[in-house]
């Protein structure tokens, strides 16, 4: 079925999880991080969880950037650096039909 609204209806939405051991976030700075996970594609819109909460430390937006891999958006709000605990994030994932 097509569809006059650009980028139609969400043909399909899924969850999906993946492993993300950021690196140092500067102070009052931000930084993108990789996150790799399997069947995202160019296109997909996407959605973070992070399991846990860490002080000072915001999430952003996030973004497939290749197919496979999630690029998640670290805020620091604090006067010092921190750099977050690895976890498995969950993912909602949205995908368009066209």
């Amino acid at each position: 079925m097509s569809s006059t609204i650009p980028r139609g209806q969400v043909a399909r939405m899924f969850c999906v999880s993946g492993d993300l051991d950021p690196g140092s976030v500067g102070a009052a700075t931000s930084s993108e991080q990789n996150v790799p996970v399997t069947g995202v594609k160019v296109g997909d819109f996407v959605f973070a969880e992070k399991p846990s909460v860490t002080a000072g430390i915001v999430v952003g937006s996030c973004r497939v950037n290749q197919d496979g891999n999630i690029k998640v958006t670290l805020a620091n709000v604090t006067a010092g650096s921190l750099n977050p605990t690895s976890e498995t994030w969950r993912f909602m994932v949205f995908r368009p039909e066209n």
